[in-house]
């Protein structure tokens, strides 16, 4: 008996998925039979379609409807302000003033400082003096100013002269006096009996200056011995006092020494002594 039942919901389960599968295909195929009735009423549809009759002539067009264009809205022109021309104002000329005129300077005779009178021309060549006495030669300036001291000691008035010997080198050449001849040169070392000293010609010097007074001479004397130079001082027969400085042998030893004083801010001349 129960074999039975179970046989009946077998059957009831097929039955009902049978069914199903039934409903299924009857939607399906109704799908596709509405499917197939609408495709060729869409295939029909062309043929009966009609082209567009032409308008006869009498027929009025029928005119696409436009829309209204827009109506153009013209902006107020600003009219234009002419600005009221600047008036020119016409600057006062100024007066150019004159230019200060320079006083010119009037000659006052009383205030004026009279010049100093310079010493007149001699009128005749002074007396040459070409002689010295050597007292001795230094390589080293050192013992030029030594000797200086020791003659200056024994009221003699040295001076010296500096004088480039080449490949001697060069040397300082201390002398004393100034002579007119050897034999007044020699009369002088007899009585200053002077030893190991010898009476030279010594013709070429440079002349810094021709005064009538030891005042005024007193700067150029004071430079010249400030710079390295040795100045001395001739009275000629005039009085005129004749300032020199150097005294050479050679003509070129005096004019090595006019180069130096010309380098150094001095005037002077190359002359025989």
């Amino acid at each position: 008996m129960t074999y039975d039942i179970s046989l009946d919901k077998k059957k009831a389960i097929l039955l009902v998925v049978g069914c199903i599968l039934l409903v299924v295909l009857s939607f399906f195929a109704g799908l596709f039979l509405g499917a197939m009735i609408q495709q060729p009423e869409t295939v029909t549809a062309a043929p009966n379609s009609e082209k567009p009759k032409k308008a006869s002539a009498g027929a009025p067009a029928v005119l696409a409807k436009k829309l209204p264009a827009k109506p153009k809205v013209r902006l107020p022109v600003k009219p234009k302000v002419k600005l009221p021309a600047k008036p020119r104002v016409k600057l006062p000329v100024i007066a150019k003033k004159p230019a200060p005129t320079t006083p010119v300077a009037t000659k006052v005779t009383s205030a004026a400082a009279p010049a100093p009178a310079l010493p007149a021309a001699p009128k005749a060549k002074p007396e040459p003096y070409p002689y010295s006495i050597r007292l001795a030669s230094f390589n080293q300036f050192k013992f030029v100013l030594t000797g200086l001291s020791q003659y200056r000691q024994k009221g003699m008035s040295p001076y010296f002269a500096k004088v480039n010997l080449g490949e001697k080198g060069v040397w300082w050449r201390l002398f004393t006096g100034y002579y007119p001849s050897r034999k007044a040169a020699q009369a002088a070392v007899t009585e200053h009996n002077l030893k190991g000293v010898q009476v030279i010609k010594t013709a070429y010097a440079n002349l810094a200056g021709i005064f009538s007074s030891k005042n005024e001479l007193n700067d150029i004397f004071k430079r010249l011995d400030s710079q390295g130079y040795s100045p001395y001082i001739i009275k000629d027969a005039e009085n005129h006092l004749r300032l020199f400085t150097g005294a050479f042998i050679t003509k070129k030893g005096v004019q090595d020494q006019n180069q130096d004083l010309k380098a150094d801010g001095i005037d002077s001349k190359v002359v025989e002594r």
